[in-house]
């Protein structure tokens, strides 16, 4: 908020106490509906693999609570990534551990009767993926779309889709859209999510790989049937040199037909650079 010069003013509405009882280490940024904001913690709560969150604002103050405590039997555990909000009010999410496999995990949370009910929609081996870093985002159909930092059959990553049961089913189906190869002709290593373009087009970031070793920016284009394939395109190779930024942690930000984001490193003082990239 401003004060009366105009100034902004920073105040801390709530202080993570970490142990069993709170989460602690939000790594991810919050999301807001209805007035209430909701986020996760890597660390902390009743198994010590994280939380979920609301913050609830009232007057000058804010009550926080505990919505969801992972780790438990077979449960994901240290949410990476922020919260997805549907249009039906489910949260989506990923861990990046945890899960029948002990690689991750992409779930839901449920509001119902003033309590939320957490699922595993699904647990990642490593073949299929491993340690899902960046954010989901819903697509045509409520298809989930995200990316995974390892795994896959190089290790490198993979981008997924997971596409909700059909009834009388209760089993998402996960797809693998494309494996990441890494060297100086793929990426590697996606802590981004990423975003959704015009016609369907998946557009993300690697944070290794490329020709220079610096990071990628890529597009994944949906397949034309009968093919089922996604046709990957690099569209630019980070350098690390003459000004140019390297190893993009975030996910891109599209507006039309332009990417906009930030390099963790690189650019003329090696502290990170922000871009954009143009069509």
């Amino acid at each position: 908020m401003k004060d009366s010069s105009g100034t902004w003013t920073e105040s801390v509405i709530y202080n993570f106490a970490g142990g069993t009882g709170d989460g602690s280490y939000p790594y991810a940024g919050l999301v807001l509906t209805g007035g209430v904001y909701y986020g996760t913690t890597y660390y902390g709560g009743t198994y010590g693999g994280g939380t979920v969150y609301s913050l609830t604002p009232s007057g000058s103050s804010w009550t926080e609570t505990v919505l969801y405590n992972f780790g438990g039997s077979g449960d994901g555990a240290n949410p990476h990534s922020a919260l997805t909000l549907s249009g039906s009010g489910v949260f989506y999410g990923t861990t990046y551990n945890g899960g029948a496999h002990g690689d991750g995990t992409v779930f839901s949370l449920t509001p119902s009767g003033g309590s939320w009910t957490e699922a595993v929609l699904f647990s990642f081996n490593g073949t299929d993926g491993q340690n899902p870093h960046g954010n989901l985002v819903i697509g045509s159909g409520s298809v989930l779309y995200g990316t995974t930092l390892l795994g896959g059959a190089s290790s490198d990553g993979v981008a997924f889709s997971l596409t909700p049961p059909v009834s009388p089913s209760t089993t998402w189906t996960e797809a693998t859209l494309h494996t990441f190869t890494g060297g100086t002709s793929d990426g590697a290593e996606l802590r981004a999510g990423v975003v959704i373009g015009s016609s369907g087009v998946l557009y993300g970031a690697t944070v290794a790989g490329g020709s220079s070793s610096a990071g990628t920016i890529y597009s994944l284009t949906p397949p034309t049937p009968p093919s089922t394939t996604w046709a990957e395109t690099i569209l630019y190779n980070f350098t690390g040199s003459s000004g140019d930024g390297s190893q993009p942690y975030a996910t891109p930000l599209y507006s039309g037909g332009w990417l906009y984001g930030t390099t963790y490193s690189g650019g003329t003082s090696s502290d990170g650079a922000a871009y954009a990239l143009q069509p």
